[in-house]
């Protein structure tokens, strides 16, 4: 290797165009093209290289004798250094110190790079520093060996010197020399190379491949000498492919566009080329290889639009172009010679202004020959219209070329009149015969190029303004001139295309004149024309003749509207015009579109007279159109708008036409309607369109809306455009002087417009034979009035009543459109109207019915809704639920599914769809995992034959589900038992199922896992969800047996008219097998009772257990410890129905016919009852009676004293009495958790705790024997409560730690998305609202500690998840149709919606639980033994208070005050509840809170105290001075509960204190002008032997709702 060095210049980069590359057959390598001139060392290595190379190859020989020898080389070195350092100065190409090692080290690698050179030129060594380059050179050279050699050696020899180059080889002259002749030898090569490859292959693919290839190539060297030198040779070798691949067309078009880029890329020097171009286009016979070589041109010309490179010969090509377009005869070949031209036009104006004159003469000739192709014609228009700037720039010949065209047109018109003429005489035979088609064809082609030539004027072509070269009379006469040729030749003949045509010019030349120039006479002119063409066109079809004298008709009214007269009124849409016919084509939408605007044009008029009589014409002619509808159908009445109608009475439509041209009619009124400040529109007309659409056309009418319901739509529909428009006459209905809407109306015309709206909305939508598509409209129409109304005026008329009504009843037709808006109107009203309460009602029954709807939307609409109904609303409709109105929805259903089981079996559930529904039931597995929701629906409609029955109520997952399993069920019985194998087999697989979930639910008490549920669990409310189907699996397989019994008992015993008959092979199988299936019952009936009571399924469990006890009587095993255990979950089951008389009835029942007496019995039905204390008591007792001493352990725990142990003592019977019987340890487990579940229930979490103590006491005491309980709730969450309740947050926290999926860490803090940790089972709808409630609590607690504030949307993520949860399980259970409401899920979602509102800021009126209408009404028994929602809507109501207090909300003092106003009505009817249910000491904790709230609030009311205890706080009332409407209220509740606790002494003295106090504070007023406080609680003031009433109510007063039997719904 030589080093090169040169110290005293600067180093400075080179930007060579192109690098040495290797020429073929050479021995020497270059390098690659390189384009970063900026990259110093990648040039020097260039450069070097370069200069090696030419090195070598100059001096040959020279260069091998120069290295014989070492010292000869040296010198040599020597030489070439000092003469490089003399002559490569701006080079500067240097080896730095210390390279002798890398030049040695590679040297071995040189053979390997000169290859890899060779092959890839890219290759360049790389320098390790940036001042440094390394020469490589030939592997030849005996001087690199022998250098490596020496460096092998490890000799330490200096290199020697490199040596002088000789001086007419300076570097400099070597790399311009050597640049240029590589880059042009590669060049030349690779583009020799693609020609000869073009002329040997054949195959058109492969020719179509190497033709790309080329023409990239061909790109690629733009402007480059090798393209010009090896022009001949592209171009021949691209003509030949032309002729040799003839006939395909892609690939010539290729070559042509190949040989485009070939002219483009030559530039400026192409004059050579369009030679040869335009030489071949004249010796080429073929006129397809003309339109390829033109198209080769046009390419040209198009790439060169943006340079123009073509300047030295343009001026040929537009020469020879001319000369072809005066030769040319072929369509084809003259639409690329115009292309070419007009390429020309827009690149050198100047030079195609000479041409301009003659092009248009040529072009225009083409344009009226009349043989030509409507595409050809078109394309020559457009080349016309494209010479814009050119028409303007040459205004006298363009001028004179009208002229010409409007003189021709006149010659040919005379013409063809004088040949339509009838008795026309030919010409003599010598001369040529004019043909009339002939003629005429000229005529229109004349008509069609003066059109063509106007447009291409553009804006110009006006009459009258700045710049403009035409004249106002020279429009005119082109108007006459064409109306009169056209009216003319229309008297003699009508031919369309001529028509057509004049319509076109017409149109185009109106369109100039400006609209204040227009002449009145030469607009009636137009108009009388057109109307003359639509009267000769009247008995033909519809042609594009009509629609363009429509579309004229519309132009000439917009022009001349103004100066419109009431003569040509008449005569455009009177009796004798034509314009009202054409509105029955109905058919054709554009001719009835273009009338529909030129009516609608006319009712624009300002000019009231005109326009009065415009609008007479249409209502005129309505009310002749409405009297024939009404008329056909034997209607006797007839409808009056106008007394004098200016329309034909005497004409004939049949009742299509009458139809039509009513809705045709009324839609045109839509523009005067919508008009908001039109004062002619809503003042002029009589009768006005307010008045005509609701007063004179009856829209309530049952045979218009029967027979003809677009009319009645079209009705309403204008008529809700017109209110719309206007708001709704919202602000001109309203009078907030007066309480009756519409009494003091604004403005007297539009005063009682809403009221009508509302009744006629009302009418309609009760009409039964209303379409879907009105109910639509009027719905909509509801929910913008709704959504609009503010005022307590609208809100609380009457009609608004009578709307809820009917919106109600429209929502049961069930078409998914309707049915939405009729949720999204029905949720305004429910916003609006709170206070209605009948109306709540009703409108939860519908929620609860169809809120498992099949559609999503409509589900999610009865979601909300539902829970924004308050839960006691939602409680009392449950009761409504199983009624037996014939109108209620649930009959409906009802009815639905009682059909299914009567009917004959049809056998179309298919065997596999009968394992996909088991194999969903057992395994949770789902047939396919595409539109898994609609799974079920399909199958449904798969095995329906009668599809015109098909009932609609079945988009509804609970009709569907009872289907799939009845049929199931069916399916398994006619099969004899032997749809799953043998009938064993069956019986083993159905009972697998529930062992799996007894399973379960013993893991589930053993152990304290918790799931975390993730939020795609609970995504959606539908069956897509998983925790969805978790907990519908087990309530199927329930429902499953449940009809797998009553359909085998009609097998072998046989039903009446209940369930139809089986087949006879199958009654005898079952008959035969009547013990074993009764013995496999009576096997599963337990498990049932445990799975259907975890699933909050209570009458199921109530039947079952009947079923058992029975079974258990007759087979006499009633001794056994197993029907105690079916004794227990039946009564469990009885007092979640809160049925108390069913349970004595059983306890009577065990005691005459079993002969088994069950102590706890009667503590039972005091608990279904809501008599918690006294149920508690009573269970005391019974555990005191077995294990004596239990009441005074008790009570040491719970109060601290024995107080309570002589009230129990003195209630125990003597009967009951029995110490030597212990009771077993299941029941003493089911006594211990009745009674935490009855604290719970009143919210007495300390209570739980105490009583968790005391049983702990109780089992520690070994005198005592005690057997060990389990109980089923968590104390520490317990405990959580009660700290909760004392504001203790931290030690709130410190007890959920302890609580299993209480803790906020694995759904924030682990995954961060709202994940829910849920303790128990997942089908379990107790444990899943219990864990919701854990959660809930933690959130709350993570807030009242005030952490940080990005803690606060992880909370709301979880509180989502816990509503989405709750809102699950609420449908689950809702689907079944149960005869109990899930209430405290869904309190639980009102709880969760209300916090979140308090989290996110939202309106105060969102923040509340419940309304104020449901607080006052909660003492009603609104809720079903309410006292448990009540105490649960008071400590979420402390919760609030508490979350309030703690928070950062900019109105948290009035917040608070308001929330603590509610919070004491709330506990004031808790209490109420409480007393009434005889929970005495609770309902006195309550009234105690109470007056230590007041105190707190009032100092004035300081004086209350409560010290003692046993009621005698309540006492203190009667030292009251300061008497307000709470304390009056607080009192009397005082009063009441003291008469109950039998203090009838102390209640008449509060009563007293009460009554005297307020007294004399009404005397002392010195105002009697201003309200006494107690005038909101005067309207009736009681006696003062009032509270002395002797009415006890009986403790099952309030709980005797008249349960039916536990198998009635379960009877055949």
């Amino acid at each position: 290797m030589t080093s090169l060095s040169n110290s005293s210049h600067t180093p400075r980069p080179l930007t060579p165009t192109r690098a040495l590359a290797k020429s073929p057959g050479s021995s020497d390598y270059g390098v690659a093209t390189f384009q970063n001139a900026e990259d110093g060392s990648k040039t020097r290595d260039v450069l070097i290289t370069a200069v090696h190379n030419r090195v070598s190859r100059e001096l040959g020989d020279s260069v091998s004798s120069c290295n014989d020898t070492a010292d000869q080389t040296d010198a040599s070195r020597r030489e070439s250094c000092d003469q490089m350092n003399d002559d490569w100065s701006p080079c500067d190409l240097r080896l730095g110190a210390g390279d002798d090692d890398y030049v040695d080290d590679q040297a071995d690698m040189t053979t390997s790079t000169a290859s890899r050179a060779v092959s890839n030129p890219a290759v360049l060594t790389k320098p390790s520093r940036s001042s440094t380059v390394r020469v490589q050179r030939t592997p030849t050279t005996a001087a690199v060996s022998t250098t490596s050699r020496r460096a092998r050696g490890g000799l330490g020899r200096r290199s020697p010197p490199p040596r002088r180059l000789p001086a007419n080889l300076s570097p400099r002259f070597l790399i311009q020399r050597g640049i240029a002749a590589e880059t042009q030898h590669s060049e030349e090569a690779q583009l020799s190379a693609q020609i000869r490859r073009l002329s040997r292959e054949e195959d058109v693919d492969r020719v179509t491949s190497s033709l790309k290839q080329l023409m990239a190539l061909i790109t690629e060297l733009k402007y480059s000498q090798t393209v010009v030198s090896h022009t001949d040779s592209v171009l021949s070798c691209l003509h030949e492919l032309i002729h040799n691949h003839r006939s395909s067309r892609e690939l010539t078009a290729e070559v042509a566009v190949c040989l485009g880029k070939v002219g483009f890329v030559l530039g400026y020097d192409s004059y050579k080329y369009f030679n040869w171009l335009f030489n071949k286009l004249s010796s080429t016979d073929g006129d397809d290889i003309k339109v390829l070589l033109l198209t080769a041109l046009k390419t040209a010309l198009k790439e060169d639009s943006v340079n123009c490179c073509f300047g030295k010969s343009v001026n040929m090509i537009m020469k020879s172009l001319q000369h072809v377009l005066d030769h040319v005869d072929d369509p084809g070949l003259l639409q690329v010679t115009v292309e070419c031209i007009l390429l020309i036009a827009q690149s050198y104006p100047d030079i195609f202004t000479d041409h301009f004159r003659d092009t248009v003469d040529i072009l225009v000739g083409w344009h009226i020959d009349d043989s030509q192709s409507a595409v050809l014609i078109s394309s020559v228009s457009n080349a016309l219209i494209y010479l814009h700037p050119y028409w303007l720039d040459d205004l006298d010949f363009s001028l004179t070329l009208l002229i010409q065209f409007l003189e021709d047109i006149e010659a040919y018109t005379e013409d063809v009149v004088n040949l339509a003429q009838p008795g026309h005489q030919s010409a003599s035979a010598s001369d040529a015969p004019v043909r009339l088609s002939a003629c005429l064809d000229k005529l229109v082609a004349l008509i069609q190029v003066l059109t063509t030539v106007i447009r291409a004027f553009g804006e110009k072509f006006r009459a009258g303004e700045d710049g403009s070269p035409l004249t106002l009379d020279f429009i005119y006469r082109v108007v006459e001139q064409l109306v009169q040729g056209g009216r003319s030749v229309l008297c003699v003949l009508s031919d369309d295309l001529f028509l057509t045509a004049v319509n076109e010019c017409l149109k185009l030349v109106i369109s100039a004149i400006n609209q204040s120039h227009t002449s009145a006479d030469i607009s009636e002119e137009i108009i009388d024309f057109t109307l003359s063409q639509l009267q000769a066109a009247a008995h033909t079809p519809v042609t594009t003749h009509v629609v363009s004298t429509l579309n004229l008709l519309l132009q000439v009214l917009r022009h001349c509207l103004p100066s419109l007269s009431c003569e040509m009124v008449t005569v455009i849409i009177g009796g004798v015009s034509p314009l009202p016919r054409l509105r029955l084509h109905s058919t054709h939408t554009e001719v009835l579109g273009l009338v529909l605007n030129i009516y609608q044009l006319l009712l624009t008029l300002t000019d009231v007279p005109l326009l009065d009589l415009v609008y007479r014409y249409i209502i005129g002619d309505c009310e002749l159109a409405c009297n024939l509808l009404l008329e056909y159908w034997g209607v006797n009445e007839r409808c009056c708008i106008l007394a004098d109608n200016p329309c034909v009475k005497d004409v004939k439509m049949t009742v299509e036409e009458a139809e039509a041209a009513f809705v045709f009619d009324i839609t045109a009124l839509t523009v005067v309607g919508n008009s908001k400040n039109s004062i002619i529109g809503l003042w002029a007309l009589n009768p006005s369109i307010f008045h005509l659409l609701t007063c004179k056309l009856r829209v309530v009418h049952d045979q218009l809306s029967t027979h003809h319901p677009v009319c009645q739509y079209t009705v309403l529909y204008v008529l809700y455009s017109h209110c719309h428009s206007h708001n709704h006459f919202m602000s001109t209905s309203v009078s907030p002087q007066r309480q009756s809407v519409m009494d003091q109306p604004i403005t007297p015309s539009t005063s009682g417009h809403l009221l009508a709206i509302l009744h006629m909305l009302s009418a309609v939508l009760n009409q039964s034979n209303t379409s879907i598509n009105t109910r639509c409209l009027c719905v909509l129409w509801l929910c913008e009035i709704l959504e609009m109304s503010h005022n307590e005026q609208i809100l609380n008329c009457s009609a608004i009543s009578n709307i809820s009504q009917c919106l109600y009843n429209t929502f049961c037709v069930l078409d998914n459109k309707l049915s939405l808006l009729c949720l999204r109107c029905l949720h305004t009203l429910v916003k609006c109207r709170p206070d209605d309460l009948n109306f709540l009602h009703r409108l939860a029954v519908l929620c609860v019915v169809y809120v498992n709807c099949v559609d999503d939307s409509i589900q999610s609409a009865l979601v909300k809704i539902l829970t924004s109904l308050p839960v006691s609303v939602c409680v009392r409709a449950a009761a409504q639920l199983h009624t037996e109105d014939v109108d209620s929805p649930v009959t409906g259903l009802q009815t639905v599914c009682h059909t299914d089981m009567v009917k004959t079996p049809l056998h179309t559930l298919h065997t596999h769809n009968y394992k996909q529904i088991l194999a969903f039931i057992m395994q949770g597995h789902v047939a396919g995992e595409v539109n898994v929701e609609e799974w079920l629906v399909r199958m449904y409609d798969d095995c329906q034959r009668n599809v015109c029955k098909v009932v609609k109520h079945y988009r509804h997952y609970g009709l569907l589900w009872f289907w799939a399993v009845w049929e199931s069920a069916q399916l398994t019985v006619s099969s004899r038992l032997r749809s799953l194998g043998r009938p064993q087999e069956t019986f083993t697989f159905i009972e697998s199922g529930l062992r799996a979930y007894i399973y379960e639910l013993r893991q589930c008490h053993s152990d304290d896992n918790a799931y975390l549920l993730l939020p795609e669990d609970v995504s959606t409310l539908t069956f897509t969800s998983k925790l969805y189907r978790d907990q519908l699996r087990p309530v199927l397989l329930v429902t499953f047996i449940d009809n797998l019994d009553k359909l085998m008992y009609n097998a072998y015993e046989g039903c009446a008219t209940a369930l139809p008959s089986p087949q006879k092979n199958v009654k005898m199988f079952f008959r035969t097998n009547r013990s074993t299936c009764l013995e496999w019952l009576r096997r599963v009936r337990l498990p049932i009772m445990s799975i259907a009571l975890c699933c909050a399924l209570p009458e199921v469990t109530v039947r079952h257990g009947f079923e058992l006890i029975s079974d258990m009587r007759d087979s006499n095993s009633t001794e056994s410890g197993e029907f105690e255990t079916v004794v227990r979950l039946t009564v469990t089951a009885l007092v979640q129905l809160c049925v108390p008389d069913v349970i004595r009835g059983l306890d009577v029942w065990c005691c005459d016919v079993i002969g088994r007496q069950f102590d706890w019995l009667n503590a039972a039905a005091l608990q279904a009852s809501g008599c918690f204390e006294q149920a508690s008591k009573a269970y005391l007792r019974i555990l005191d009676t077995h294990y004596p001493g239990t009441i005074a352990i008790v009570n040491k725990t719970m109060s601290g004293d024995d107080s309570v142990n002589g009230d129990l003592e003195q209630g125990l019977s003597k009967q009951t009495k029995n110490q030597g019987a212990l009771l077993d340890t299941a029941t003493i487990g089911f006594i211990t958790n009745q009674i935490v579940d009855m604290y719970s229930s009143m919210c007495c979490w300390s209570e739980v705790d105490k009583w968790n103590t005391a049983i702990e006491n109780l089992m520690s005491d070994k005198m005592l024997g005690f057997p060990n309980v389990t109980m089923t709730t968590d104390i520490n969450y317990m405990k959580a409560l009660t700290h909760f309740d004392e504001g203790e947050f931290d030690l709130v926290r410190e007890k959920l730690d302890l609580v299993a999926g209480a803790t906020l860490s694995p759904g924030v803090s682990q995954q961060g998305t709202g994940a829910l940790c849920v303790s128990g089972l997942l089908w379990h709808p107790q444990h899943l609202l219990d864990s919701c409630r854990k959660q809930t609590l933690t959130a709350v607690t993570s807030l009242c500690q005030q952490e940080s504030d990005n803690r606060v949307e992880c909370v709301a993520d979880v509180v989502r998840q816990c509503c989405r949860v709750s809102t699950i399980s609420s449908l689950v259970m809702m689907s079944q149709h149960s005869t109990t409401l899930p209430e405290q899920h869904l309190f639980n979602i009102q709880s969760c919606q209300t916090l979140l509102n308090i989290l996110t800021d939202k309106p105060q009126s969102e923040m509340w639980l419940l309304p104020d209408s449901v607080i006052d009404g909660m003492e009603d028994g609104c809720c079903h033994g309410n006292i448990t929602l009540t105490l649960r809507a008071l400590w979420d109501s402390d919760c609030q208070l508490k979350l309030i207090n703690q928070s950062n909300l900019s109105s948290k003092c009035q917040l608070s005050a308001e929330l603590r106003t509610r919070n004491l009505k709330i506990r004031l009817r808790a209490a109420r509840l409480l007393r009434k249910s005889q929970n005495l000491n609770q309902s006195q904790k309550l009234l105690l809170d109470h007056v230590s709230v007041l105190c707190q609030s009032d100092p004035a009311l300081s004086d209350i105290t409560a010290k003692s205890t046993n009621g005698q706080h309540l006492l203190m009332m009667k030292n009251v001075s300061v008497v307000t409407s709470d304390v009056l209220q607080l009192g009397r509740e005082c009063v009441k509960n003291l008469y109950a606790l039998q203090r009838h002494r102390e209640a008449a003295d509060v009563l007293s204190s009460l009554i005297v106090n307020s007294c004399s504070l009404t005397l002392d007023r010195p105002n009697s002008d201003t309200p006494t406080p107690t005038h909101p609680y005067t309207p009736h003031t009681p006696t003062p032997t009032h509270p002395y009433t002797p009415h006890t109510p009986t403790p099952t007063h309030p709980y005797t709702p008249h349960t039916p039997t536990p198998t009635h719904p379960y009877t055949p």
